[in-house]
């Protein structure tokens, strides 16, 4: 609930005020808000520009020749329009994203995000037009610089094709009166995300017109294409044009997540373990399913050492070194060891390294809130709350034996962590 007001917050304060009623038909969103028809069209067209929404269409399942339950005729299917919530949210991490880019690829490409972060969806020529405008007259290498960035954001999965934009659901699914628990809004979301959602051939796949700039090509000249291959091309040029490209926030994420475990590694245990860390997320990257998955994909270890090697860090780092760094790793938690599990579970799973990304968030996450009371609180209240954290619910005598506070003062710090929410006071009957 309390995402879902930010989001709410987040786009009343950028498109206007918003109706917090879940997915709804287009009357449904007019009586509710008093807005006509054709402006309340032009609010939601400009919402599913920034991809803060989603429509949908949900018909009713249809048994044979068109015709519904009990041989009438099944009704048209209606368009739904959905907030897609972490989109919203990830409006306020557009500065993130801005400098990922830059260190990664160039300003270049950076140019190119920040155009689509800020109108939500370009084409190709709308983009080149862009780049256009911003440079100085009679600058032919603007063109070939910007589609060369363009190559490396689509290659690095950074931006995609759109989504479909009115995929269909059944409506049978959708809503039945006789499930025991109805479907959250959380997966109705992402069963509609789903369905609109396209392969990742084709998600990624680069305009013909670049295809041969993905080679390594430094120009497009019509005389490096065969008569095939500019009989292929012609085909598919004009789909090109059309086609709009958004912001693939899911890598940003992914991306900015493997960062922060690195991060936390490397304090907690050493820089080389951080490397070796960054070296098996980045090789791994590609074959995560999911952007809040728990483990990466499994490594075997001459996998690991090739991937440490060909880094600017790694290049010099001897085998000992990456496996006491692995060791180091699994003792603390942070990496799952699969070979070394009993035996029942290895036809369960791969052999191999897997990064418990989770694990090194949840301790992330506990050192940031721990930051925060420490802070705000001083140290003896900071190790009130990380006891608490650790061992679950305690009475007042037990915290202030353990955290070594008197009783009194403990008793003022624990009031003043339940006015701000930080902990909670509840009756527990033994």
């Amino acid at each position: 609930m309390a995402a879902r007001n930010l989001a709410c917050d987040l786009i009343n304060d950028q498109f206007g005020e918003l109706v917090q009623r879940g997915s709804l038909l287009l009357s449904e969103i007019a009586r509710f808000t008093g807005i006509d028809v054709a402006p309340l069209g032009d609010c939601l067209k400009q919402l599913i520009q920034h991809n803060c929404v989603q429509a949908f269409r949900a018909s009713v399942e249809q048994e044979h020749d068109g015709l519904g339950a009990g041989g009438r005729p099944a009704p048209k299917p209606n368009t739904f329009y959905m907030l897609i919530l972490d989109n919203v949210l990830h409006r306020m991490r557009f500065p993130k994203f801005m400098t990922l880019v830059r260190d990664d690829i160039g300003s270049e490409a950076q140019g190119l995000l920040g155009a689509l972060l800020q109108h939500g969806r370009l084409t190709l020529d709308q983009l080149l037009k862009r780049a256009a405008e911003c440079a100085q007259p009679g600058d032919v290498e603007v063109e070939m610089s910007v589609k060369k960035a363009f190559v490396e954001l689509v290659e690095a999965h950074f931006i995609e094709r759109c989504p479909l934009p009115e995929p269909t659901l059944p409506l049978a699914e959708e809503e039945q009166p006789n499930k025991r628990a109805r479907m959250t809004a959380q997966t109705r979301e992402r069963r509609v995300l789903d369905a609109a959602a396209q392969s990742d051939a084709l998600r990624f796949r680069l305009p013909a017109s670049l295809q041969l700039q993905s080679e390594d090509l430094v120009t497009l000249d019509d005389s490096l294409i065969t008569g095939h291959k500019r009989k292929e091309m012609d085909t598919t040029l004009l789909d090109d044009k059309d086609v709009i490209w958004r912001v693939n926030y899911e890598e940003f994420i992914r991306r900015l997540r493997h960062q922060a475990c690195v991060r936390l590694v490397s304090s907690k245990c050493d820089l080389g373990c951080g490397t070796v860390l960054a070296c098996i997320l980045d090789r791994s990257r590609k074959a995560e399913r999911s952007v809040r998955q728990r483990l990466s994909s499994p490594l075997e270890m001459e996998a690991i050492v090739e991937a440490v090697r060909k880094t600017e860090e790694g290049r010099c780092m001897p085998l000992e070194r990456i496996r006491c760094a692995l060791l180091q790793m699994t003792a603390d938690g942070f990496v799952v060891d699969r070979a070394g599990e009993a035996s029942e579970h290895r036809a369960l799973m791969p052999l191999g390294m897997f990064p418990d990304m989770r694990k090194i968030l949840d301790v992330a996450r506990q050192a940031e809130m721990e930051g925060i009371v420490l802070q705000r609180f001083g140290r003896k209240c900071c190790r009130i709350f990380r006891l608490l954290s650790t061992k679950g619910r305690l009475d007042h005598k037990q915290i202030s034996d353990k955290s070594l506070v008197p009783s009194k003062e403990a008793w003022e710090l624990l009031s003043k962590l339940v006015k701000e929410h930080f902990i909670e006071l509840e009756a527990w009957h033994s």
